[in-house]
């Protein structure tokens, strides 16, 4: 999937996953690791610190406080607001 707008700029998109109609997240594989963090339905897109220098592959999101991605060497990444 790619997309190109603010803060997402031609990234490979890997996974989105949004918990309402405004506020998202996704994760891109085009550098290797980047989640972005977009409360405005993807008009523009905030990139999120990450621990960790993994491919990301996978987002997975049950209410704006509760999240993990996940990448290759079975890396899991708890979202923390």
């Amino acid at each position: 999937m790619g997309y190109s707008g603010s803060g997402v700029e031609y990234s490979t998109l890997s996974d989105v996953a949004f918990v309402s109609t405004l506020e998202g997240w996704v994760v891109s594989s085009s550098n290797g690791h980047e989640v972005y963090h977009t409360l405005d339905s993807g008009n523009s897109w905030v990139a999120q610190y990450l621990p960790s220098s993994c491919s990301l592959n996978g987002v997975c999101f049950f209410d704006a406080s509760h999240g993990w991605a996940v990448g290759a060497l079975g890396e899991i990444l708890r979202y923390v607001p």
